[in-house]
């Protein structure tokens, strides 16, 4: 798994610590969807829609690909039943995006913006 992957179970449960875990990696305050992401096959997702998601590994079938800016595979993540059940932080950078297979079960941190 690349350093964007960042597995986790010890936060579960607790919002503000997962917030606090993104904006220390990508340096900007960021807020958790409350609700799961409704996910599409073949969708995707940006840099610009979202900095981060949070993946659960044994939710709904799926699987997520992380592409660089030139569509190069960086890595990616099986989910399912079947699949542990770990938690996930997919970090973005500035370019990339997630392709989305089949429905995993994610949820999307925003970033926050200050009127």
């Amino acid at each position: 798994m690349s350093s964007q992957m960042i597995s986790f179970n010890n936060l579960l449960g607790n919002k503000s610590a997962l917030e606090e875990k993104v904006k220390d990696e990508i340096g900007e305050i960021v807020t958790l969807d409350d609700t799961e992401a409704t996910i599409t096959e073949f969708g995707d997702i940006d840099s610009a829609t979202a900095p981060a998601i949070l993946v659960k590994e044994n939710g709904r079938d799926g699987a997520i690909y992380l592409h660089a800016k030139s569509a190069e595979l960086v890595d990616s993540l099986r989910t399912g039943p079947k699949q542990s059940a770990n938690y996930w932080i997919i970090l973005l950078r500035d370019g990339q995006n997630l392709r989305f297979y089949g429905q995993p079960t994610v949820k999307y941190f925003r970033r926050c913006f200050s009127t």
